[in-house]
């Protein structure tokens, strides 16, 4: 990082590029640890939100970085639960996964 600094919102996962066909690094990957490091966001620690709409969270998904094709839209969600918020995984806009969403904007502005 020395010779090419890239900003920790910059580092990517296999998964957060190709949702559909990578699941590496999956949810067991040390996202908190890199974060401490300043090598890299995530991943969320805070609270659920039920307050933020299906709306809202399917367009913070797409701020965040995951827009994708409609038929890549599920692919994307689980992608984003795996780095952000694994104790989430599969379990659609839950109020945690809403939460992430709205923390993961602010961080990865």
């Amino acid at each position: 990082l020395s010779r090419h600094p890239i900003p920790p919102e910059r580092v990517l996962a296999h998964s957060d590029v190709a949702p559909e066909r990578k699941e590496d690094p999956g949810e067991l990957f040390p996202w908190g640890r890199l974060a401490r490091e300043g090598l890299g966001v995530g991943p969320y620690e805070g609270e659920g939100d039920a307050s933020v709409s299906y709306d809202e969270a399917f367009a913070l998904l797409k701020a965040v970085g995951y827009d994708f094709p409609e038929r890549q839209h599920a692919a994307a969600l689980v992608a984003f639960q795996r780095r952000f918020c694994p104790a989430a995984l599969g379990k659609g806009f839950s109020p945690l996964t809403k939460g992430a969403l709205k923390w993961a904007a602010q961080a990865m502005k």
